[in-house]
């Protein structure tokens, strides 16, 4: 307590000076300074929110990062690329732009038509990506799929100069029958589980959980929620759980991504009966 009151009047006394120092006109007038308290006796403090590029990206699996590259420049707002070849593109494929230029440009969506060497895409396009600079390859983030005998790792990396922040992660599946904390999804518990881990850029792994049934998320989270089954067409159940790394009633801490490291989803067993399941992870890019 007594080093505390010590740094508390280190801090207003160093403010007083400050005062004095810039008072108006060059004078020895002086600002006068008030320091309310909070109730336990210490200063108040408000701390400001960064700005940085916010992201929202699920977990995938990089189908093809060679086959494919931009012919041309494309036009902002517009939704169509043309590519080097569409051969393999299928309409409902999931592709992605990446630049690496010192600033944040990815741009991931659907291919919504093709026609000769052009997509169509259902988001517009957010910036003049340079052919030459730009990477371009389809990708699946769908986690149904089956690790039983050879595990599927599902990733995102940081492909950028600048560290970026995991401050959570949001699991979701649907599938026709109804779910509780016993099964995985829909599906019986798992034998091995999916694996949530970070590979570092020195080539290895920090594990951070593992799940194998529903209640382990809630035992994770406690943020789990249960949906009942909606109306034909889309007569599924659902199941969603939110876990939060940030803030000081959470974790307290976030998860960095220094460039060239990932954040994977391992799945280790069969998954392929289970309709629909991803994990998004949001986060920020940090600025120094």
């Amino acid at each position: 307590m007594e080093k505390e009151t010590s740094i508390t009047i280190i801090i207003a006394g160093v403010l007083i000076a400050l005062a004095i120092i810039l008072s108006p006109n060059g004078t020895d007038e002086s600002y006068v300074v008030n320091f309310p308290l909070e109730g336990n006796g210490g200063l108040a403090v408000n701390i400001q929110d960064q700005a940085t590029r916010i992201f929202d990206i699920p977990v995938n699996q990089v189908l093809d990062s060679t086959s494919y590259s931009l012919a041309t420049v494309p036009v902002i707002n517009s939704y169509i690329l043309e590519l080097n070849t569409t051969a393999g593109l299928n309409v409902g494929d999931k592709i992605t732009f990446l630049e690496q230029n010192g600033i944040e440009q990815i741009h991931f969506g659907n291919i919504m038509s093709i026609n000769g060497n052009n997509i169509t895409m259902n988001a517009p396009v957010p910036y003049n990506y340079t052919p030459l600079r730009t990477s371009v390859f389809t990708f699946d983030n769908q986690l149904n799929v089956d690790g039983s005998v050879t595990p599927q790792a599902f990733q995102l990396c940081n492909f950028f100069d600048a560290a970026v922040d995991i401050t959570r992660i949001i699991f979701a599946c649907t599938d026709d029958t109804e779910m509780h904390d016993g099964l995985f999804c829909s599906e019986p518990q798992l034998a091995r589980g999916i694996e949530f881990r970070k590979l570092t850029k020195d080539g290895y792994y920090i594990n951070y959980f593992n799940i194998r049934n529903n209640g382990k998320w809630g035992l994770l989270s406690y943020d789990i929620d249960y949906s009942d089954k909606g109306k034909p067409p889309d007569d599924t159940y659902g199941f969603r759980s939110m876990l939060t790394f940030a803030g000081q009633n959470k974790h307290g801490v976030v998860i960095r991504l220094k460039p060239n490291e990932c954040i994977e989803l391992l799945v280790q067993d069969d998954l392929t009966d289970i309709s629909r399941a991803s994990l998004m992870v949001e986060g920020h890019f940090t600025q120094d």
